[in-house]
């Protein structure tokens, strides 16, 4: 058995985080708010990496998943209210 194509979840956002917190010259991509899964408030199945549509990776915390997107696109996810929103996206991404 091989693992479902499609993700769908929420995805640490880069350009939110650059949006909402200083840059620093030691960390200029980020990384060390890759951590910030970890405060997450709901509950997910696990992380992974999807292919955005420019063809960069993101870091994706997978609420549901499915070979098929059409299907997965019909099934509901928790929407996340604020201060989230600020850091995590929804969307659907193939599997990297």
């Amino acid at each position: 058995m091989s693992d479902p194509e499609y993700i769908k979840g929420y995805k640490v956002d880069r350009d939110k985080l650059k949006a909402t917190f200083a840059s620093r010259e030691d960390d200029p991509e980020y990384t060390r708010f890759l951590g910030i899964w970890q405060k997450f408030p709901l509950p997910f199945k696990y992380l992974e990496v999807g292919l955005e549509p420019d063809g960069n990776t993101a870091l994706v915390l997978v609420l549901e998943d499915e070979d098929d997107r059409e299907g997965l696109e019909k099934i509901d996810i928790p929407s996340l209210g604020e201060p989230y929103t600020q850091i995590f996206t929804p969307a659907i991404w193939v599997r990297v």
